[in-house]
């Protein structure tokens, strides 16, 4: 009966030690992951361009589109589970001593006038964001609603019919990084 006790006692002693230290390494773990998830979303998944023009002004272009940053249909309202990404774009913004031109996108659908109006709204939706996450407002050189115009991936597939994954990527934000 004693052996029992002991050895029940050991096993609350080990228990109560371990659910501690294995929460608080999840937590550790969680954070880690999320911040490896938005260095692959800056280094390979945002797809950057660089630009140089003959001034010698460097241009950096940040794709965010449907994997990074989704809009609802007929939305421009970003979600919280976004607001990790963005916070992480103000950090680069700052640490690159840069300015921004925020630029929104739409697919084909819907008509232009429309579409203009969206992609701008959505454009001064991250804008906002952005300056509510620590960037100063006089970085963010102008917002631009560009509609459906300069389209990464095809609308419709090569028989007309509709290609959802393709609209999808033109639905997206470009953040460009001007020094």
């Amino acid at each position: 009966m004693k052996k029992k006790i002991i050895l029940l006692l050991f096993v609350l002693a080990v228990f109560s030690t371990a659910r501690p230290f294995t929460t608080k390494q999840m937590r550790n773990d969680t954070i880690r992951i999320n911040a490896l998830e938005v260095e692959f979303v800056e280094e390979k998944a945002a797809v950057q361009e660089v630009k140089q023009n003959g001034s010698g002004e460097v241009k950096k272009i940040i794709r965010l589109n449907e994997n990074k940053l989704y809009f609802d249909f007929d939305d421009s309202r970003i979600k919280p589970e976004y607001y990790g990404l963005l916070r992480e774009m103000v950090e680069e913004i700052k640490a690159m001593d840069s300015d921004v031109i925020i630029r929104g996108y739409t697919d084909s659908k819907g008509t232009d006038e429309y579409n203009n109006r969206l992609s701008q709204r959505r454009a001064e939706s991250v804008r906002d964001k952005l300056i509510e996450f620590g960037l100063e407002s006089g970085r963010v050189l102008k917002t631009e609603g560009m509609g459906e115009r300069n389209p990464i991936a095809p609308n419709t597939n090569k028989d007309g019919s509709d290609n959802p994954a393709g609209r999808a990527l033109n639905r997206r934000i470009e953040l460009e990084l001007v020094k």
